[in-house]
């Protein structure tokens, strides 16, 4: 899914703008500029398109089924939005929640053998975070006394792989340490 896609699905332009503007400009984030710079569109009409780009890119990344991936390094480019911590977690959580042959990994998180505790210098306002009944639960077995099979032991029937999930994903951005 490309930027421009994605700007179509949101309909903020013609399609035929849309066209010329992405044929005319080098880069997504230069067109994005190039959008608000000449206050075609604000950032805040943006934001919905760079949102959906951002969630599918990350669920496509989570969910890779098979093949290779080469990664380039190179300079980050310039910020053009504020970090949104929330939504970062929330696509994160989509992409987990979709991502394929999580059995493996299961396995090998049921054999980490540390107990969980919220890592203290990790931020996220987790009153904010739309949870589900058995996150905010899991929230409160992470208090440095258990391990995680030991969680996964006490979740309801059929809740384990989404809750391991849920960890992995608090893990992945930092928030819980073994």
């Amino acid at each position: 899914v490309s930027f421009g896609e994605c700007l179509a699905a949101a309909n903020l332009l013609p399609a035929g703008t849309l066209s010329k503007l992405l044929a005319a400009t080098p880069s997504p984030i230069d067109l994005a500029a190039n959008l608000v710079g000449r206050k075609i569109l604000r950032k805040e009409e943006l934001a919905p398109a760079i949102r959906m780009l951002v969630e599918r890119a990350v669920v496509t990344a989570f969910s890779w089924p098979s093949g290779t991936y080469d990664v380039v390094p190179g300079d980050a480019p310039p910020g053009f939005f504020d970090a949104d911590i929330l939504f970062t977690f929330e696509c994160i959580l989509k992409g987990i929640g979709r991502m394929a042959y999580f059995a493996p990994l299961k396995e090998a998180l049921l054999a980490l053998p540390g107990r969980l505790r919220l890592n203290p210098t990790a931020f996220i306002p987790v009153e904010k975070l739309a949870l589900k009944p058995h996150d905010g639960y899991i929230l409160s077995r992470i208090d440095g006394t258990m391990r995680l099979d030991e969680i996964t032991m006490v979740m309801p029937p059929g809740e384990e792989d989404e809750s391991l999930q849920f960890i992995y994903g608090l893990a992945v951005l930092g928030i819980v340490e073994f």
